[in-house]
């Protein structure tokens, strides 16, 4: 009778690290916030592209990562943002419009 063969089996337990590019999403997306008349939209279309890519670097680094709720929250936040945007820019033309045609 052969002995069985003894295996070492060493598992190593790591705490999952934030997203730096989430992270980076939710800061842009404040700062556009700030930002919003001075530099429109720049800081909220970056602020999309690195949540995006953020959220796609969690789902698949097999729960290496986390911070797919700050980038969806960058993400919700820019798009809202550029949203009212483009809507007060609206108004604002308009109001500028029948102003100027008095």
């Amino acid at each position: 009778m052969t002995e069985p063969e003894h295996k070492i089996i060493e598992h190593r337990v790591t705490a999952p690290t934030t997203n730096v590019l989430a992270i980076i999403s939710l800061v842009l997306s404040l700062l556009g916030i700030l930002a919003t008349f001075l530099i429109p939209f720049v800081s909220q279309i970056a602020a999309i592209v690195c949540g995006h890519i953020a959220r796609s670097q969690v789902k698949h680094s097999g729960g290496s990562q986390t911070g797919s709720g700050m980038a969806l929250a960058g993400l919700i936040i820019s798009y809202l943002s550029i949203v009212f945007s483009l809507i007060g820019f609206v108004l604002l033309g308009v109001g500028l419009m029948a102003l100027l045609s008095q």
